[in-house]
């Protein structure tokens, strides 16, 4: 073996080298405390170190002698050692049934889990193969690796997270991963720290710079769960937001070397959709890959037997509003006589969920607090969350806020129980703070709710509750409350709709667009000088019940859809499909208001109901000068002062302008591409910039040579 690599080698895990006068053997000792620790490590079959042991032995060294093949062996053992591999996967063993009981507790059906499939887009690009196998399969691959998971509120991310976790312990014995649920963690705010912290508790005996060397090698990967937890994101524009989230995107960046695999799961933000995030990815597509998943709606035929379904139909049950994940674990667990049960309260299955998970907590616990009163101590945590803006405190914080507006209330429950079994004031918080609803597994000793749903469940609550005409939450409670609500009955949507109008002022379009649809089934938010890009709309009326102004459709698809044409005013289709949809005819409204570039219909003669159709809007004109357009476009790329071109932009920022009609840019970027100063990436939503014409671009844009 090389000398150089092996004392590299050790020297790395903190050893010294220690001189001996034996030439066939190295020495590598180690200090810890009044532990002394000695590496004899042959050089040669033949070499003699009994002497050698016995000069160590009387130094007091505990020895050890080492008879290593090659430096791959030596790595091995000195990865395993330090890193108790054994001890560590077994803990996040524990840590995986953990969260696997804490669902069961909370569907209250024992061996009920079992992680279902989703259907979901890689880069915006559907795949059928399974998806815990397409990230599995990222961890094989010789580039550092980013894999981004996300998801709406309640949709799997979590669990998703811990099925990667599994399966890497399950088919990686060479491996030790570090998981950690970021929302659990409030011990700073800055990541770099946070990060640091985590490493701490992954591996508290380890120096941090051997962690992360071994995350950059590849033999720690890393699994970020709840990332959008830790971006305070700003109202005020996605800039703002990135610029938030920039730091510690550079932090994960520092660990994207040599063979390391970053997985980090998020909700989707609009952070995550901007020019800066698009712009950082490439500026490091030499050093890393980005994949980049997103997880689709569930489906109630990957959940629930045909048997299931069929009684849900024949019932007139609205199954439409089963996309949830966690009722429809729920209805899967139940068995044949509970199933037919829940089938009478199709009005409000969220109340029954809810019901029969608290009556089972009083027998599981022996809590004599009513349904009732147990759901108003955790109306009041949710309200707590929303007026200081956490989703997680500890255990001390979250008692001694019980025990403050809940004082009556538990010296009444007391007296309910016989003297024998009495439980005192403090037993008796500490019976609610281990709840099925409430959430201890994580970092620390750190309490939330135990999932999306029940999260968003009791902040509806509170927010219906509220007399605030202006509420205004943060997006990180009001997807999952939208989400939450989508089950319950019209009365209870329309309630929380109205109560959260204000807030979506200050909301990206496509969510205010997905939770108008989820809550009202329509679309009932003004869209007025936006864009709305990628997204995919089923059965929705435009125009119908609200206006939509100076806006533009760009790469969206459109199932089942009607179109009112009186609706529009200067709205823009380009690049987007339309599937059985149709057009309401009106006197109000003409074919100019709506224009469409690039669109595919399955219905001959749509389009041209709808508005009125531009093809591809190509400019054939070839010239050494540039339309003003044109240079409005180049500029996204080579904006002035900055003293580099960007290689990349995504389309939808070109569009994002108050200048130009969105034909007008169409057509530019199509110019650009017949002279070739522009050309299409792997990926179909950007644009990059060709090099080699980098002299024709200075001279069209006045640069310097």
């Amino acid at each position: 073996m090389n000398r150089e690599k092996l004392e590299k080698l050790y020297k790395s895990y903190g050893f010294d080298v220690f001189k001996v006068a034996n030439k066939d053997v190295l020495v590598f000792t180690l200090r810890s405390g009044h532990f002394h620790n000695a590496d004899i490590v042959k050089l040669s079959e033949k070499a003699d170190v009994e002497s050698t042991f016995q000069e160590l032995r009387q130094l007091n060294f505990a020895c050890s002698v080492r008879d290593y093949s090659s430096i791959d062996e030596v790595e091995n053992v000195l990865f395993e050692g330090f890193f108790s591999a054994k001890e560590t996967k077994q803990r996040l063993n524990k840590e995986y049934e953990k969260h696997v009981n804490s669902i069961e507790e909370t569907l209250g059906v024992k061996d009920s889990y079992k992680y279902v499939e989703v259907a979901y887009t890689v880069d915006g690009e559907p795949r059928t193969e399974e998806l815990i196998n397409t990230i599995i399969k990222r961890f094989e691959s010789p580039r550092p690796t980013l894999v981004l998971i996300e998801a709406a509120a309640g949709f799997g991310k979590t669990c998703t997270a811990f099925e990667v976790l599994r399966e890497l312990l399950q088919t990686s014995s060479s491996k030790v991963p570090l998981f950690s649920e970021l929302s659990r963690n409030r011990t700073a705010k800055i990541f770099r720290y946070v990060f640091l912290d985590e490493i701490d508790r992954n591996f508290p005996t380890l120096r941090s710079s051997l962690v992360q060397e071994k995350i950059k090698q590849g033999k720690v990967p890393v699994i970020l769960d709840g990332f959008d937890e830790l971006i305070h994101q700003s109202k005020a524009s996605d800039d703002d937001g990135y610029e938030s989230a920039e730091p510690m995107l550079d932090t994960i960046g520092e660990l994207l070397e040599e063979n390391s695999k970053v997985v980090l799961t998020t909700r989707r933000t609009a952070i995550f959709d901007g020019d800066a995030f698009h712009e950082w990815v490439f500026s490091h597509e030499d050093e890393f890959d980005v994949l980049r998943l997103r997880l689709q709606e569930p489906t109630i035929d990957d959940w629930l037997t045909p048997d299931k379904i069929e009684n849900l139909k024949n019932s007139s049950f609205p199954i439409d509003k089963l996309n949830n994940p966690v009722l429809l674990a729920y209805l899967r667990g139940l068995h044949a006589d509970e199933f037919e049960e829940v089938l009478k309260y199709s009005d409000d299955i969220v109340n029954r969920y809810f019901t029969t998970l608290l009556e089972r907590e009083k027998e599981r616990q022996n809590l004599k607090l009513s349904v009732e009163e147990q759901m108003r101590i955790m109306r009041f945590i949710a309200s707590d969350m929303l007026l200081s803006n956490y989703t997680s405190e500890s255990k001390e914080y979250l008692e001694l806020l019980i025990s403050e507006k809940f004082a009556s209330l538990l010296e009444k429950t007391r007296a309910l129980y016989t003297s024998s079994e009495r439980p005192s004031i403090d037993e008796l918080i500490t019976k609610v703070t281990t709840h099925a609803l409430l959430d201890r597994v994580g970092n620390r000793d750190n309490i939330g709710f135990i999932n999306e749903f029940v999260l968003g469940n009791f902040v509806a609550d509170v927010v219906v509750a509220t007399e605030d005409q202006e509420w205004l939450g943060e997006q990180r409670f009001i997807e999952p409350a939208v989400m939450a609500t989508a089950p319950r009955s019209k009365e209870r949507r329309d309630n929380f709709w109205s109560a959260i109008r204000f807030a979506l002022e200050f909301q990206p379009p496509s969510d205010r667009v997905m939770f108008s649809q989820v809550l009202c089934g329509d679309l009932f938010v003004e869209l007025s000088d936006e864009t709305l890009s990628g997204q995919t709309l089923r059965e929705v009326n435009f125009g119908v019940n609200s206006s939509i102004n100076r806006f533009l459709f760009l790469d969206c698809i459109f199932q089942a859809c009607s179109f009112k044409k009186s609706g529009f005013k200067d709205v823009t289709f380009i690049n987007c499909q339309f599937y059985e949809c149709s057009v309401v005819e009106s006197d109000k409204g003409s074919p100019g208001e709506v224009e469409l570039i690039n669109n595919h219909e399955d219905t001959e003669g749509f389009l041209n109901k709808l508005g009125t159709v531009k093809g591809h809007g190509k400019d054939e004109r070839i010239s050494d000068s540039l339309s003003s357009a044109e240079s409005f476009v180049l500029g996204k790329f080579w904006p002035k002062g900055r003293p580099r071109a960007h290689k990349h932009r995504p389309v939808s920022i070109l569009y994002g302008n108050g200048k130009y009609m969105p034909s007008e840019i169409h057509s530019a970027i199509d110019a650009l591409k017949n002279r070739e100063i522009l050309i299409v990436p792997d990926k179909s939503s950007f644009l990059e910039i060709n090099f080699s014409k980098v002299n024709e671009i200075k001279a069209v844009l006045g640069k310097d040579s």
